[in-house]
């Protein structure tokens, strides 16, 4: 393990200081990953079942007071939007429908936020390993011009080498990023359809509920 991370530091130094920007745009990804895995695998996380099959007794029993009561002590998304349709179904206001929707437009983005650059830092990390790539070519034959003719194949083995690590660390970076971006998406996607799901049902619940009562 010593021994790999002393190649890995020999490598990075030899990256140049382009190498510092993609560790740091690393660091950034991981940390909102860290941050959204936390918030959709773990704050997020609800049982589907659950909700429906509480929230539908207590309307069975006409209890709205304890439907609401057991909403308030959840903080989710979820619990936000269906009390706010039960708030206003309980005064009478026969648009429920547009009192969730309403609450799902503030309470949905919170699980979608700061997603988008997980792709960006991945798209940004591979940028900078060819700006890298570019810096060190650029230096590579800027000092073979001017170099003795026995010190040429250094510098230049040294400038290419420069340019072929930040290449590589920028790929390295970007790969990750990418893949963290595509499996976080997936599962806010996921987390996104179940809400709606049953806030729907729910939706449709109090709908039949309301015209029993005005029949």
């Amino acid at each position: 393990m010593n021994e790999f991370l002393a190649v890995a530091g020999e490598h990075y130094h030899e990256g140049g200081w382009m190498m510092h920007g993609i560790a740091g745009a690393g660091a950034i990804a991981f940390a909102i990953f860290c941050e959204r895995f936390y918030v959709i695998w773990l704050k997020a996380k609800f049982d589907k079942e659950e909700y429906l099959g509480t929230i539908k007794k207590f309307l069975s029993e006409r209890n709205i007071d304890g439907a609401i009561a057991w909403l308030q002590e959840r903080d989710h998304p979820l619990a936000n939007i269906l009390r706010a349709g039960l708030v206003q179904f309980r005064a009478g206001d026969p648009k429920f429908k547009e009192a969730m929707d309403i609450a799902a437009i503030s309470n949905l983005p919170v699980l979608e936020k700061r997603t988008g650059y997980l792709a960006m830092i991945g798209n940004v990390s591979t940028l900078l390993g060819l700006l890298g790539t570019i810096i060190g070519l650029i230096g590579a034959f800027a000092a073979v011009g001017g170099a003795e003719a026995s010190k040429k194949a250094e510098i230049l083995a040294l400038s290419i080498s420069e340019a072929m690590n930040c290449t590589a660390f920028g790929i390295g970076i970007a790969i990750p990023c990418l893949v963290a971006f595509s499996i976080v998406s997936s599962k806010t996607i996921a987390v996104t359809g179940d809400i709606e799901t049953v806030s729907a049902s729910v939706s449709d619940f109090l709908e039949r509920i309301s015209e029993k009562e005005a029949a």
